[in-house]
């Protein structure tokens, strides 16, 4: 018997592809609990119908650990090649729960009406977002992710976490849903979900500051910024209330992020003084000083009486309890220009900033 070597020849007659991608104007910006602007970005078909006939298309950013990113209504958006046909997009929350779905994420999301015959292109422009929690979790930026049972071979994994897949079970999960994908699973998303991402904010950890422009309520244990629950950390932060006084009160770190969408753990902004027992603050160069016990604070260097609604005298204070200082929501929230209204049947204060009043 001899040895002989053997050839094949083949023909390559089909190579598998991802059924769309996405393109995005990378901006460097830093979040905050404001709306602000940031880059335009394309969903783009590598193949007709890559988008599949009437199922959702859910878009949102993450911020490598939840989706805790609010996109603004307002957004312009055009289908600038292709014949698809979609619905008009709309904000809001995709039909599947848990942190997968983004918690107090607002998606982008909108049906496929028709799916195209030809390659389609979807642009959007005058994108705006904001977090919807107190600290950023990301240190190397935020990525814009399309995803949904719309997106062509994501149909299965939306399936699989409807008959039970969960963030507990989580390394198998992702294992088997990275299966289903091809690979496709962010990389850089601690609680990834599936879908097709470009990075979109190169901006790290940290805040974009300004006095935040839309209305808060403030009530037991619970903030709303423009009507959005805002996510905090209660053990570690205290949270709002009315006191013994029957004087609503704030957390003093949490009054940063509250008016002015900063970090409250930012140590260049918030400043406590043990041998004073004062806290400094100064965002936005506003220049707040306010002493334990004290009734009288500073703003920009001028004293200012603390009063409550009534007109009477109001104190920042530590609760030794829990070892957290709390201030006067209504003193602090006149003295950088906010009107305070106090609703006592459901004991919520409504902050309306100066470009609404």
């Amino acid at each position: 018997m001899r040895n002989e070597e053997v050839s094949t020849d083949y023909v390559i007659i089909a190579e598998a592809i991802n059924s769309i991608r996405v393109e995005a104007v990378t901006t460097n910006i830093r979040a905050g609990l404001q709306f602000v602007p940031t880059g335009n970005f394309s969903i783009i078909e590598n193949i007709a119908g890559g988008l599949l006939e009437s199922e959702e298309v859910w878009i949102t950013v993450t911020d490598h650990h939840f989706t805790e990113m609010q996109i603004a209504q307002g957004f312009n958006w055009a289908i600038t090649q292709g014949d698809l046909e979609i619905t008009t997009p709309r904000v809001g929350t995709p039909a599947v729960g848990g942190v997968w779905a983004g918690g107090q994420a607002r998606n982008i999301i909108f049906e496929v009406t028709t799916a195209s015959t030809v390659a389609s292109r979807i642009d959007f422009t005058n994108v705006q977002i904001r977090l919807a929690a107190m600290v950023p979790h990301s240190t190397e930026g935020y990525d814009i992710l399309v995803w949904g049972p719309a997106v062509a071979r994501n149909v299965e994994w939306v399936q699989q976490w409807e008959l039970g897949g969960s963030w507990v079970n989580e390394n198998e999960f992702l294992r088997q849903a990275d299966a289903i994908q091809d690979g496709n699973v962010n990389p850089r998303d601690l609680f990834t979900r599936l879908g097709f991402y470009a990075h979109y904010l190169t901006a790290g950890a940290g805040f974009a500051m300004g006095l935040v422009d839309e209305i808060v309520t403030i009530s037991a244990g619970n903030i709303t910024v423009g009507g959005q629950n805002l996510a905090f950390d209660a053990d570690r932060f205290g949270v709002p209330h009315v006191n013994a006084d029957g004087v609503g009160v704030l957390p003093a770190r949490l009054s940063l992020s509250v008016l002015f969408g900063a970090d409250p753990m930012d140590a260049e902004l918030f400043i406590w003084d043990a041998a004073t027992s004062t806290i400094f603050v100064d965002p936005e160069g506003h220049d707040i000083q306010m002493t334990v016990g004290s009734n009288v604070m500073r703003v920009g260097g001028a004293p200012r009486n603390m009063l409550d609604g009534g007109g009477n005298p109001t104190v920042a204070y530590v609760d030794p309890a829990l070892e957290r200082m709390f201030v006067p929501t209504r003193a602090i929230a006149e003295a950088v220009g906010f009107d305070v209204q106090w609703d006592a049947a459901t004991a919520t204060v409504t902050l309306i900033p100066p470009n609404l009043q």
